[in-house]
């Protein structure tokens, strides 16, 4: 019975050696990676993509909140070739689309042809039957996109690579179908106004250029580093004269942040300042370093506003944009312009006629001032050598010489270049608590033959002038003059007629008064 039993344990243990071997074979054989996958490549825009959560293990998952599908976004896949059994890692990738290599951690790779995908309404790309590997995926640049009504032009994802089929999470097995979630931050910037947009000519106007530093502006290996290049340009009007010294540049948390001197950069280290005379902050590989470090960067500058904006026609308005030029490790350059900031100055405008036939009258000479005090007293608004707009206590008053006007042949006169209103800026640039001025304006010359105005005349600008869709920013006054009366000439033949008439009236009546004294005494 022993002998028997101990005969069956050997057939049983040679039947379980027999075939380990083979069940080795399958696990073995069952760890290799299926011959084909698929890619899904799942495309969105977020404003800022630190919210987005954690980076994906290769599994489809729910994207944020506010994520916005992107449609119409292209896609490049090359297959890498390894280089003694290596591959990229994805650390530091530069893709040569023309040699077709891939350059990660000073490693050059081979690639093959691109297989092209775009995403569909859903922001959705798919490549399927992939051959089993290691790819690189390259977005293209694209068209700017309309997001909450703005124009935002996208800065494309670095290239990244994966694996298809990819390790699954628990590293035991294959993920056939693989999603990606490449986020796109979109190249943001904006340019407000620090300052009432109403001004007078020789008034000092703020800008603050507000933009988001985008992904990739520094990277740590020297030669990847020194192929991008970030910049800001604002292009001046000519009716803006730029105040170079107050150009200052600042480190935020906020698209809209308060700027603080801890978070100022220096010029001359973290950027090049460029101005002639528009400006262009060019940030240097230390300004670079610190930007990748930051979310924001907000650049505040002042520019006097001059005489030139008087050759603009009908109405005297500027605008004024900034640009942010982007170009990536890869040479991808993305650029984008913001809205623009417009100002102007305005108005106010006299038309003199006849009091008695409407006539237009030329030559009449005025005054203007800002309120009725100063216009009794004699004090007006005047001009320096510059063709800046003075008021009494300003600096240079003094100094300044006379602002008067005369009336053509039309009988109009303009005083341009005055503000229409005051007005507060909040941080988005819209303007509050708008105060429409007055102005009193005095006859200092009148026409021949016709009499000075008794009285400054008030004109006032209001919604009508200043406001609504096209407004010109000008208001209008008809003044009327009456003629001098008619007085008789010294010599003239009235005279001397009036003069024998009064001499034989007065002889009559003495005439009378003799013969009637006669009378009485007889």
């Amino acid at each position: 019975m022993k002998r028997a039993f101990t005969k069956l344990i050997s057939v049983a243990l040679a039947f379980l050696f027999m075939f380990v071997p083979i069940m080795n074979l399958k696990a073995e054989a069952s760890s290799l990676p299926p011959e084909k996958g698929n890619l899904f490549i799942h495309k969105y825009y977020m404003e800022d993509i630190s919210k987005a959560g954690l980076p994906n293990d290769g599994k489809e998952t729910v994207v944020p909140d506010k994520a916005v599908p992107l449609s119409n976004i292209s896609f490049k896949l090359y297959k890498v070739t390894p280089e003694n059994g290596r591959y990229p890692e994805g650390k530091s990738v530069v893709v040569d689309a023309t040699a077709l290599t891939v350059t990660d951690e000073d490693v050059t790779y081979k690639l093959a042809e691109a297989v092209e995908v775009k995403t569909d309404d859903t922001g959705l790309a798919t490549a399927k039957d992939l051959a089993q590997g290691v790819y690189v995926v390259v977005e293209q640049p694209a068209e700017p996109v309309t997001i909450d009504g703005k124009e935002i032009n996208l800065s494309p994802v670095e290239p990244f690579v994966t694996h298809v089929p990819m390790t699954n999470p628990e590293g035991n097995g294959w993920l056939t179908d693989v999603h990606v979630y490449p986020k796109n931050e979109g190249l943001v910037a904006e340019k407000v106004g620090g300052t009432s947009l109403s001004n007078q000519i020789g008034d000092i106007m703020s800008y603050r250029i507000n933009t988001k530093v985008p992904n990739g502006v520094y990277d740590a290996n020297e030669a990847v580093n020194a192929k991008i290049k970030y910049g800001i340009n604002d292009t001046l009007d000519a009716a803006l004269t730029l105040q170079q010294d107050t150009v200052k540049v600042y480190l935020t948390d906020e698209l809209t942040g308060k700027t603080t001197e801890d978070k100022l950069l220096v010029a001359g280290v973290d950027y090049n300042l460029v101005s002639n005379p528009s400006f262009t902050v060019d940030f240097t590989d230390v300004g670079r370093k610190k930007l990748s470090d930051s979310k924001y960067v907000a650049i505040t500058f002042d520019a006097k506003v001059n005489e030139k904006i008087l050759s603009k026609k009908d109405v005297t308005t500027v605008d004024n944009t900034a640009v942010v030029d982007f170009t990536n490790k890869n040479g991808d350059n993305i650029t984008t312009e913001t809205p623009a900031v417009t100002i102007h100055t305005s108005t106010v405008q006299i038309e003199k006629i006849s009091a008695r036939d409407s006539s237009k009258l030329a030559g009449a000479t005025f005054q203007i001032a800002s309120s009725e005090a100063n216009a009794k007293a004699g004090k007006f608004l005047k001009k320096d050598k510059d063709g800046n707009v003075l008021d009494v206590g300003a600096t240079g008053y003094d100094e300044a010489g006379e602002w008067a006007e005369i009336t053509d042949a039309q009988g109009v006169a303009s005083f341009k270049g005055v503000k229409d209103y005051t007005s507060v800026l909040n941080e988005q640039g819209k303007e509050e608590q708008i105060t429409y001025l007055s102005y009193w304006i005095v006859e200092t010359k009148a026409p021949a033959g016709y009499h000075l105005l008794d009285a400054p005349v008030q004109v006032t600008f209001n919604e009508e002038t200043s406001a609504g869709e096209n407004p010109m920013y000008t208001v209008k006054t008809q003044i009327k003059n009456s003629k001098k009366g008619l007085l008789p000439k010294t010599g003239s033949m009235t005279a001397i007629v009036l003069s024998i008439s009064g001499i034989i009236v007065l002889g009559v009546g003495v005439m009378l008064n003799i013969i009637f004294s006669k009378k009485k005494h007889a």
